[in-house]
């Protein structure tokens, strides 16, 4: 952890409240400012609601959720833009970092009920919404919440992941990882909302989490979605 903790607002970088505007630009000059300063605390101010399209986290910045604070996910696919040879998206999308993560007591919000449901069917219940054909995705290719590949040092500890449209916290080829305190739900009537996922790394502790989703197939039925 960073002896002198500097801090950037979102605020400060032309975020707006109330989850309407979107603040993916904002957020990412802070973490750029924080990453050139050599890290900080990239701050989700108290009591807000931000909404945000996907972005990386960078050495030595942490994402900072003051209480009360939301990072709503958007619904919308041009705000999880393609980058490199395959489009596999994920709202909070780290690579090749170290001596980063996610803390605080505020909570992300991968606002899945616009993002997974397409309609109801009365013989196969809720069928989901897929984002097949998207940049030549193949699948479900709905947006995971939180991921972390070819990174090192990273921790997560006190907040909440919510509502993800399919996995929500995964580690891949990640080494050195501190989870610690953090609660993981989703609705139990989607698919695939996974609330941890390591596919591979090592030195990985996960203590004290407390997760509610719907797994692999989820539920179906006939009762109404939350919000439906």
């Amino acid at each position: 952890m960073l002896d002198t903790v500097a801090s950037y607002n979102i605020e400060d970088y032309g975020a707006r409240r109330g989850g309407h505007h979107l603040c993916t630009h904002a957020i990412v000059a802070a973490i750029a400012a924080a990453s050139a300063s050599g890290g900080g605390h990239v701050v989700v101010p108290r009591n807000g609601t931000f909404l945000s399209g996907s972005f990386s986290l960078a050495s030595s910045v942490f994402l900072k959720l003051e209480p009360g604070s939301v990072l709503l996910a958007s619904d919308q696919v041009a705000d999880y833009p393609k980058a490199g040879w395959d489009w596999d998206p994920s709202l909070i999308d780290t690579h090749n970092t170290t001596r980063s993560g996610i803390i605080g007591s505020g909570r992300i919000d991968g606002q899945a009920l616009p993002l997974w449901v397409d309609h109801y069917s009365p013989h196969r219940g809720w069928v989901p919404r897929t984002w097949a054909g998207v940049y030549g995705c193949i699948g479900e290719c709905r947006p995971k919440l939180v991921r972390f590949t070819d990174c090192s040092n990273i921790r997560l500890e006190g907040v909440e992941l919510s509502n993800s449209p399919d996995w929500t916290l995964l580690f891949r080829r990640t080494s050195n990882v501190h989870v610690h305190g953090i609660a993981i739900a989703g609705d139990h009537q989607w698919p695939n909302n996974d609330g941890i996922d390591v596919e591979s790394g090592e030195n990985i502790s996960i203590s004290e989490v407390r997760i509610d989703v719907g797994g692999e197939r989820g539920r179906t039925g006939h009762a109404p979605l939350h919000g439906a």
